[in-house]
């Protein structure tokens, strides 16, 4: 029979503590800087659907016309909407269709800086016809 006396063991050592904090804290710091940028990241793509909303909006109350005097009269323009975050600018120009007489074509553009400092574009294109919605609906014929 082998009568060996156990092996202490001993502890870690100062450095290899201070090795483990260093990989602990340089992981931490990484995920910091995750949890940075995906806030960013979050808070562009907020702004995004804010601009692209911004520009809907404008395409839905150019078609909101009761008559063909409101069809007429659809012409292009500019305004400002403050958010938060930036300043959206909004252009609209309403062109004839090329190969259609009957309907107009509408170009929104939106720009703003994001906080870099890089403008930044969201740009919609639709088309409205002449058609009086007066007239547009389905006629019911009952007896």
């Amino acid at each position: 029979m082998d009568m060996t006396t156990p092996t202490r063991q001993q502890g870690i050592s100062l450095i290899e503590a201070l090795v483990a904090a260093l990989i602990l804290a340089v992981a931490i710091l990484a995920l910091t800087g995750l949890q940075v940028t995906t806030l960013s990241d979050s808070g562009q793509s907020r702004l995004n659907t804010h601009a692209l909303n911004f520009a809907e909006e404008k395409i839905e109350e150019l078609r909101n016309f009761s008559d063909y005097s409101g069809y007429a009269a659809l012409s292009g323009g500019s305004d400002t909407e403050a958010s938060p975050s930036a300043t959206l600018n909004r252009t609209w120009t309403v062109t004839d269709c090329p190969n259609a007489a009957t309907c107009r074509e509408v170009n929104v553009t939106v720009t703003w800086n994001d906080n870099t400092g890089t403008l930044q574009t969201v740009q919609l294109t639709s088309y409205i016809s002449e058609d009086d919605p007066v007239k547009g609906g389905a006629a019911v014929l009952t007896f």
